[in-house]
């Protein structure tokens, strides 16, 4: 698996790129292990593997693990991603899949009972490290939001998107936006600039957390991605609203306060990225929204607010 090999093996056939009608298999007698074991969704399909491909963050099993004659190992990213951008997205480098003389380390002599414990062993290790990490960076949200004050409606952020302050803090010039889960923890913090710049605390949680505004939830609930759409909802409607962020954060957001408030009518709060669909041919909001009303029975609106109005 080297990315300045230009020779194909005979195990790489097949593997061929659709569009450039070129391969982009890599292959080394490498022990395959040690990448199967730091991959996610990893299973059998074949006589190789399928997993997500850690380069592009994919949540599809859209990489290609093959096993060539005498242990060569072919990777194949059918987004396009190269060997070595695979190997550093998991902490590895191409010299870490080199060869090794021993033979007996290689994943030929392994079955797949064998792999399957790799995996749930590095998966075990890689939710460890994720709760350490999760604690620590909570404790360090929680230490700024305690040592900041009640945020003033004249902070230049709030005036310019014509917002309230609802539950957040300031300190030093930033907007403190608590995220938190469904019991009320605070694990993260948003922090917004004067001019907009938004910041998260590195290494903590934020799928399936929020912020909410208006309390208590009753017979409906908004959903939005960001803080000024969801106060401007607020303000709007009277209804409480979850702030979720960011649009792939919409769908873990609903999902968790359904199973808080079963009864509740949800509604989901696009962001309409017109511009974006307009560069890209595809609307990311309007898609997540859509997608996030489907997975609990809501509602999807889009909110019609002028540009300084927006998210």
């Amino acid at each position: 698996m080297t990315a300045y090999q230009t020779r194909r093996s005979p195990a790489a056939t097949g593997l061929r790129d659709r569009t450039h009608n070129t391969t982009r298999a890599y292959s080394t007698p490498a022990d395959a292990g040690l990448l199967l074991a730091r991959l996610e969704g990893v299973h059998r399909a074949g006589k190789g593997w399928r997993a997500c491909c850690p380069a592009h963050g994919s949540k599809s099993a859209s990489l290609s693990i093959v096993e060539g004659d005498a242990g060569m190992v072919l990777v194949r990213c059918h987004a396009g991603c190269t060997a070595q951008a695979i190997a550093e997205a998991v902490g590895l480098t191409l010299a870490d899949l080199c060869p090794r003389r021993d033979a007996d380390h290689r994943t030929g002599s392994r079955n797949a009972a064998d792999v399957a414990l790799i995996v749930a062993s590095a998966r075990r290790r890689r939710e460890a490290e994720e709760r350490q990490r999760h604690a620590e960076a909570a404790g360090r949200a929680l230490a700024l939001w305690e040592g900041a004050s009640e945020a003033s409606a004249s902070h230049p952020y709030l005036r310019t998107k014509r917002v309230a302050p609802y539950g957040i803090r300031e300190v030093g010039g930033w907007l403190l936006i608590p995220i938190c889960d469904t019991a009320g923890a605070l694990w993260n913090v948003q922090r917004i600039g004067i001019g907009g710049c938004k910041l998260f605390e590195r290494g903590a949680r934020i799928r399936g957390l929020f912020h909410l505004i208006g309390t208590p939830v009753a017979d409906v609930l908004c959903i939005a991605e960001g803080y000024a759409t969801g106060a401007s909802v607020h303000a709007a409607t009277g209804y409480p609203v979850a702030v979720a962020f960011n649009a792939g954060n919409l769908e873990p957001v609903a999902i968790n306060l359904r199973a808080s408030y079963p009864t509740a009518r949800i509604v989901i709060c696009a962001d309409n990225d017109t511009a974006t669909a307009e560069r890209i041919g595809r609307n990311p909001g309007m898609e997540a929204a859509t997608a996030a009303a489907r997975a609990v029975g809501g509602l999807l609106a889009v909110p019609h607010f002028g540009m300084e109005a927006a998210a």
